[in-house]
Parts: C-alpha cells; sequence; structure tokens
C-alpha cells in the first residue's frame, strides 16, 4: 500500500581561459613553450557576444569566435624566456540583447610562476565595430620590458585583486554597445633560473548583469541598479558557495557538481546549472521563506531510495522552481499553506510520483502547484505522475503527464488542466480493485487516466477538476479515462467540468457532478 509520506533577473556569461605556462633549460635565458586549454563560453539570458584575438607580432589575429574558444586558445605563445610578452584582446557586444548589461571581469590565479609574471588590464568601450587599431597603439609594454615592480604593471600574483570598474554596455547603437578588455602579460627581465620547471595557471571570468538604464527600466533609471552578477561554484566549492549566498543571488555551475544535499541559505537564491548535471544523494528540505530556483541544465538522484522518498520538501510557506531542466529523482512535496512548486520548460521522471501532496494533518493543506509546458513521467507500474489530495489548487498547462497506474488523482482541492495529455500505461495488475469498495490511501484507488474525488473516511474535503483541451490515453480495454466519486457529506462531493463535444469513458459514483460546458 502507498502513502503519500514522501516527498537578477539575473543571467550571467562565463569566458574560462586556462592558460599552463612551463619554463625550462638553461640559466636565465631559457626556453619553453606557453599553451591555454579549455577555454569555454557561457551565456545567460543576457544575450552577450564574445570575440577573441591574439597579438601577433604587430596586429591581432583573425576574429575567434565565441564557439572557437574552446578548440582554439588565446594564449599559444612558445618559446617563452625572461623578458617575453604577449597580449589577448576581447571584444564584447550586447547587440543582441534586449537588457542594458553591466559587464565585469574577475580572475583567479595560481602557480609559483605568477610571481615571475607581470600584467596590465584596460578596459574601455567604444561604438566603432572594430577598435583592434586603437588598441594596438593603446599596448605599453611591447619596446619596454620591466624587470620588477615598474610602475603600470602589476605582478601576476595579484591579479585576482584587480578591481577595474565594470563596463555598461548598451543595446543600441550608441557609445559603449561594445566593450573591450586588453591584457598585457610577460615575464619580468631579470627571473632567475629559481623559475624554471614552475607553472601558472590563469582562470578569468567575464560576467554580465542588468544595468541601470530607463529604457528598460520601465521609465525608471534606477530599476536595475540592484543587480548582482552570478556567482560561479565548482565541486569542491559548491556547498561553502550556496550556504553563504545572500538573498537574491544566482549560483552558476562552471562545472559538473556531487553534493548529498543542497544547503540553502535563507530567501531566495537561483541554481544556474548552465548546462551542466547536479547530482544529489539526500532529500532537500525547503522551509519558511526558502527559495530555491533550478534551471539550465540535469539533476540527477544517485544511489537507491524507497518509493516513498523525496528529492525536495517544500514546507512551511517555502518555494521551488524548476525551469529548463531535464530531472531524474524521486520528485517534490509541497505542504503547508502557501508552500508552492512550479515546473516549468522541464522533463521529470520518476518512480512513483513526480509531485505529491501529504494528508496526514491539516498543516500540510493550502499548497499550489504550478506546471506548465513539461512531461513528468512516473516509471513504475504501481505510479502515478501527480497525487494531489489535499485543499490547494494544482495548475497544468500544455504538458504530459504519464503514470503506470495513474496519470493523475484530485483527491482534493482544485486542479484546472488545459491543453494537456494524460497516459496511464495500465501496468498495475489488478484493474478493477477499489471500483466497488472504500479507498486505501495515497494512489490506492481505482485505476484510470484520471481519478477524481474520494471515497474513504479519510480524506474529507471537496475535489473540483476542469479539464479544457486535454487528451486521456490509457491503455487497454479494462480501464476507463477518468473515475470519479465524491464524499458523501454536502458540500465534499467531487466536480469534473470538460467541453462539451469531447468524448471521455467515465466512471461515475455517488455524490458527482459532471459539468459539460
Amino acid at each position: 500500500m502507498k502513502s503519500t509520506k514522501r516527498a537578477l533577473l539575473t543571467s550571467g556569461l562565463c569566458l574560462m581561459l586556462t592558460a599552463l605556462m612551463l619554463v625550462g633549460s638553461t640559466f636565465a635565458w631559457f626556453t619553453d613553450s606557453v599553451t591555454s586549454t579549455g577555454n569555454k563560453i557561457e551565456t545567460g539570458k543576457l544575450d552577450i557576444g564574445v570575440i577573441g584575438y591574439r597579438l601577433n607580432g604587430d596586429k591581432w589575429s583573425d576574429p575567434i569566435w565565441e564557439n572557437q574558444l574552446a578548440s582554439s586558445p588565446l594564449i599559444t605563445e612558445t618559446n617563452w624566456e625572461p623578458g617575453q610578452y604577449g597580449a589577448i584582446l576581447l571584444k564584447v557586444s550586447n547587440y543582441n540583447s534586449t537588457l542594458a548589461a553591466k559587464v565585469d571581469i574577475e580572475f583567479s590565479a595560481s602557480g609559483e610562476l605568477a610571481n615571475a609574471l607581470w600584467y596590465r588590464l584596460e578596459a574601455v568601450h567604444t561604438i566603432k565595430a572594430d577598435y583592434r587599431a586603437e588598441m594596438l597603439e593603446a599596448l605599453q609594454f611591447k619596446d619596454s620590458r620591466p624587470s620588477t615592480g615598474t610602475a603600470g604593471a602589476t605582478c601576476m600574483s595579484k591579479i585576482q585583486d584587480d578591481s577595474i570598474a565594470p563596463l555598461t554596455l548598451y543595446t543600441d547603437y550608441h557609445d559603449g554597445e561594445y566593450g573591450y578588455y586588453l591584457l598585457e602579460y610577460g615575464m619580468y627581465t631579470d627571473v632567475g633560473s629559481e623559475y624554471q620547471n614552475k607553472s601558472f595557471s590563469l582562470n578569468f571570468t567575464v560576467k554580465a548583469t542588468q544595468a541601470a538604464e530607463e529604457t528598460d527600466g520601465f521609465g525608471n533609471n534606477d530599476y536595475d541598479a540592484d543587480a548582482e552578477y552570478a556567482v560561479s561554484a565548482t565541486n569542491e566549492n559548491f556547498a561553502e558557495t550556496i550556504r553563504n549566498a545572500t538573498p537574491g543571488t544566482t549560483v552558476l555551475l562552471t562545472e559538473n557538481v556531487q553534493t548529498s544535499t543542497i544547503p540553502v541559505p535563507a530567501g531566495e537564491v537561483t541554481l544556474d546549472l548552465n548546462g551542466h548535471t547536479l547530482r544529489v544523494s539526500d532529500q532537500t528540505t525547503l522551509s519558511g521563506g526558502q527559495k530555491l530556483t533550478l534551471k539550465n541544465g540535469s539533476f540527477i538522484r544517485q544511489g537507491d531510495y524507497n518509493w516513498n522518498s523525496l528529492d525536495f520538501a517544500v514546507i512551511g510557506g517555502a518555494s521551488m522552481e524548476l525551469d529548463g531542466v531535464t530531472y531524474t529523482g524521486a520528485g517534490f512535496q509541497p505542504q503547508g499553506q502557501g508552500s508552492t512548486v512550479r515546473i516549468a520548460n522541464s522533463t521529470v521522471v520518476s518512480k512513483t510520483y513526480c509531485v505529491s501532496t501529504n494528508a496526514s494533518a491539516s498543516a500540510n493543506h493550502g499548497v499550489k502547484v504550478e506546471i506548465e509546458k513539461s512531461t513528468l513521467k512516473c516509471t513504475d507500474a504501481d505510479s502515478a505522475a501527480i497525487l494531489f489530495n489535499v485543499p490547494g489548487t494544482l495548475t497544468v498547462k500544455d504538458s504530459t503527464l504519464e503514470g503506470g497506474r495513474q496519470a493523475l488523482i484530485v483527491r482534493g482541492g482544485t486542479a484546472e488542466l488545459s491543453g494537456c495529455e494524460l497516459t496511464n500505461r495500465a501496468e498495475y495488475t489488478n484493474t478493477k480493485q477499489y471500483y466497488d469498495s472504500s479507498w486505501g490511501s495515497g494512489n490506492e484507488v481505482p485505476m484510470a487516466g484520471l481519478v477524481v474525488g474520494n471515497r474513504a473516511n479519510a480524506y474529507q474535503y471537496a475535489a473540483t477538476c476542469t479539464l479544457t483541451d486535454t487528451t486521456i490515453t490509457v491503455a487497454g480495454t479494462e480501464v476507463p479515462d477518468i473515475y470519479i466519486y465524491g464524499n458523501a457529506e454536502e458540500g465534499l462531493g467531487a466536480t469534473l467540468t470538460y467541453p462539451s463535444g469531447t468524448d471521455y469513458e467515465i466512471v461515475k459514483g455517488g455524490n458527482a457532478t459532471i459539468i459539460q460546458n
């Protein structure tokens, strides 16, 4: 027997350039090579564009587009030695966006060779489509190689503390449509042999968020003033990063992450999977004013878990949202007044329930579930895509629900479905169980594509379901499309409303009302 005890506006662009500088050979003038691997472009909803150039002698290389950066590194110098010099240029554009963007760049550096290297960083913006000639003139150190501590050039070990002012890029063709970052770097001329066989790595991220701009701020140029950049998270620092996130922060994965739970902080946080996969082994509980949004990637529940396990328990007015996620796990369960689960543009696969509610106490009532443009599928033979069995609201639009015993159960509350497909694979063997007897708990109810109402001493509340442009498909011939039965007490019955002319096979029991309009 199964019961129900289971469960800014932000955006970001990441450019990861990793340069490995290796040195070796003889005393002060030694040679080796410099390579850059793993370059990567990661974009958000602002639709920022990036083009890279490398300095080749007295001119810039041909443009290296964002879709080429992973296989065509910007830093490709060879035969490096003390006094060697290089430069790269990044062109950031905002003309494909609908929002003004505030762009910033952050660095992280590691390796003993950093103390033997220097850098200079300049950021400018212009209306010109090609600013490379002017940026060549801006080069300062090509013919004047510093030794140590030269004014205007800083030791590479300090690059992560660089606080260059952000650039504001606009969407129309005026000053600031393009932004440029010029990075000059080199090896001090007096480097000694102690730096042979040392290495250095540099990661930098170009980030964008909304900028304060009247034209996209509804007439208020302060509308976007508090927009913040996304915070990057790796597998190593994931838990700490999300735990310490301030309300409103977007945490952006830069690689696949594996964790036990998601340590959600107080307030609202968005976890942008950024095309990566988040693997979680235990349940995450949201409570109070916590709100977690997962978007743009994959979620996988790892390990063995029971049929009534949950991935996310959303209780006490908390909120959970899924947007653009391919999801495999144990599903979601909202509990309590105002607790909300919203799934949009996603595919959710679970064993028993994708979304369920808990009718064990009245304190669990008053939940809200919204499904839009998504597919919810349960793989077990004894399963239902959604089990909704408490007073609350369920809204499903343009979505597909699939289960092995029922597709959808509305045992209480108010459900509205439009543009949906309900599929019952009818894999549960006892096809006529509970057709003429009291129902059990959870999905221990008659088999059907859709079940509405209640036939038991528990679950004493009304159930209402409205269908619009919704199809129901059931495998075999023994199981109806819809089974409806209502509680005997007045006001606690079951009501089904659907358009006239729609052909459903319906089994109707006591105290059930069917309205065709």
